[in-house]
């Protein structure tokens, strides 16, 4: 998710600022831009720190929530660990009956393979 860079906020926000003070001083000079309004100015500057503050709140709680996630996910994944160990302890690691509850049988002839160096020559 993306975060607000402040200081392009700000910058931004103070771009409105000034833009809306230079608005008031010389709104009044003969031909002055119909488009540039003062109050136009100051409400994009009210509404992007609104928009800023709704963003960080919601951002809060979705960062409460991935907390909150991640907690129960690590919780449940140890739980079902347990579970397996235990199943392989009451029924034997090679029984077929715990492949029942999902749990990947574990065969007695099988061995780990390492991995032999490569002789290389030269």
């Amino acid at each position: 998710m993306r975060r607000v860079n402040p200081k392009n906020f700000q910058n931004v926000l103070n771009r409105l600022e000034s833009m809306a003070d230079g608005i008031a001083k010389h709104q009044s000079e003969n031909n002055f831009p119909a488009t540039l309004n003062e109050n136009e100015r100051k409400k994009m500057k009210n509404d992007l720190e609104e928009a800023r503050l709704d963003y960080e709140t919601k951002q809060h709680l979705a960062d409460q929530a991935s907390d909150k996630f991640q907690k129960l996910l690590k919780e449940i994944n140890s739980q079902l660990s347990k579970d397996v160990d235990t199943l392989r302890g009451f029924y034997g690691k090679d029984n077929k009956r715990v492949a029942d509850f999902g749990v990947v049988i574990v065969s007695k002839n099988r061995t780990p393979k390492k991995n032999k160096p490569e002789n290389k020559h030269s």
